[in-house]
């Protein structure tokens, strides 16, 4: 019984733990409230997947005649909203923050059947000084 709880216990402070990661170091975020990472140790920089603000590329399996684009929102030590987008006119794959370049990568679903929903989402970004 007392095993049981304490892993409970440890599930739970895990599923909340931040992730760190080093500049140069790409990395993958999942659409999530609480899916975050600290970028460096020595600034601490907190870049959390707000809002998948566009997807209008084409489903995978399909034949368009439009390659289409992709926006998202970050959300950056909990008050600054950021946009990136790729294959976008208005905004850039590539934005800076206090000196550091933070990158678009890659937007992706857990699945082709999920292609376009939010809940599925992850973005791989990279960022340097």
């Amino acid at each position: 019984m007392r095993s049981g709880i304490f892993i409970g216990i440890a599930l739970i402070l895990l599923s909340f733990s931040k992730t760190k990661v080093d500049f140069g170091e790409e990395f993958v975020l999942k659409y999530a409230k609480n899916s975050t990472v600290y970028v460096n140790e020595n600034t601490k920089v907190k870049i959390t997947y707000s809002d998948l603000r566009e997807e209008s590329r084409c489903a995978p399996g399909m034949q368009c005649i439009w390659a289409g684009r992709v926006a998202i929102d970050l959300k950056l030590d909990g008050t600054t909203t950021l946009t990136l987008g790729l294959n976008h006119s208005e905004f850039s794959d590539t934005a800076e923050y206090l000196g550091m370049k933070i990158i678009l990568k890659e937007v992706s679903y857990c699945s082709n059947d999920h292609f376009g929903e939010e809940s599925r989402s992850s973005v791989r970004l990279k960022v340097i000084e």
